[in-house]
């Protein structure tokens, strides 16, 4: 007896989504903060030796696009363990659903659907023993 697949239906684009808020830019910041330093072999301490948190980060807003405004976060930072933690740190991004791409020497994930665009840490530990990242979110609007 020969039982005959059902035919996969194509996919049906998706609705445009609603555009991204500064307020959903600052969550997910703050999430994607959270997650890197929740990830990281502690303790996690700025370069200055302070305690690493998603508090301890102050983003900057800067014009985007027509009326949009995109928040960027930098922070340096080291902890008991860079590689293991930088590997657990790019896991985690993945597993919230950023895509992987490398560059030379800095490991990045980006999305265009979700409200952080642009992720990337750079592990300088030989040089100066910190982990150096870098969070861009996409172009949101003040609702």
């Amino acid at each position: 007896t020969i039982i005959a697949e059902a035919a996969t239906p194509s996919p049906q684009p998706s609705e445009p989504s609603a555009p991204i808020t500064v307020d959903d830019a600052r969550a997910e910041l703050t999430r994607m903060l959270t997650a890197t330093f929740e990830a990281s072999t502690p303790p996690t301490v700025t370069a200055d030796g302070a305690p690493a948190t998603a508090d301890s980060v102050t983003p900057v807003a800067a014009a985007c696009g027509d009326a949009g405004t995109r928040l960027t976060a930098s922070i340096e930072f080291r902890t008991d363990d860079n590689a293991a933690s930088l590997a657990a740190i790019l896991a985690a991004w993945d597993e919230a659903g950023y895509s992987p791409d490398r560059a030379m020497q800095e490991d990045l994930r980006y999305s265009t659907t979700l409200p952080i665009e642009r992720m990337s840490i750079r592990d300088r530990t030989t040089i100066d023993g910190l982990l150096h990242m870098d969070v861009q979110s996409a172009c949101a609007v003040t609702r």
